[in-house]
């Protein structure tokens, strides 16, 4: 789930647009890859929101992804050392 935090595990593409040759629907379908991606990536938003205490809870909140709140904490919290 590391990927999750890191740009090595983006969202796939969110919709899958049928081939209007071959179908008469040709609307946006949600993709099975979007939906598994986006349960992981909740659940680990969740773990990683679940361990934060209140006063720190206003940095992410409104950010919709494991990524965004990584970054968002990373940014806060771990400052470049001069070693």
């Amino acid at each position: 789930m590391v990927e999750h935090l890191t740009i090595e595990n983006t969202a796939p593409d969110k919709y899958i647009v049928s081939d209007s040759t071959t179908t008469t629907d040709s609307s946006p379908k949600l993709s099975e890859e979007y939906n598994v991606w986006r349960k992981s990536d909740r659940l680990l938003r969740g773990w990683l929101i679940g361990t934060l205490s209140e006063e720190i809870l206003g940095l992410v909140v409104g950010l919709d992804t494991a990524f965004a709140v990584w970054n968002a904490l990373k940014n806060k919290y771990a400052e470049d050392s001069q070693e």
